[in-house]
């Protein structure tokens, strides 16, 4: 994905912008969301972790469970899913900006 930034800089539009709202939006605001009514914010917050952990499929099951649990957290104490969702667009662009060095 780096290769494709340094050649078309546009495209971190993508992992930077596109990706983090569209993943915000399914996995916390939809999953989440509608578990953490009938559940408890943890069973309903490892659900929604897990599967947006495994939608990642690279091997880091675990970080990105801990990262999902992290955004899952931040909306529930908000309120809001623009608070994750500017979390997560910092996050993937303080990452690409790291890889990128």
């Amino acid at each position: 994905m780096l290769e494709i930034v340094h050649h078309y800089p546009y495209y971190i539009l993508v992992p930077g912008i596109t990706a983090p709202v569209m993943e915000e939006l399914i996995f916390r605001k939809v999953l989440f969301g509608n578990f953490s009514r009938f559940i408890p914010f943890l069973p309903a917050a490892l659900v929604s972790s897990l599967l947006f952990s495994l939608a990642h499929m690279d091997g880091h099951f675990l970080i990105y469970a801990s990262i999902g649990l992290l955004f899952c957290y931040i909306y529930y104490r908000t309120g809001t899913i623009i608070t994750s969702i500017l979390s997560h667009i910092f996050l993937n662009l303080f990452i690409i900006l790291l890889s990128s060095l």
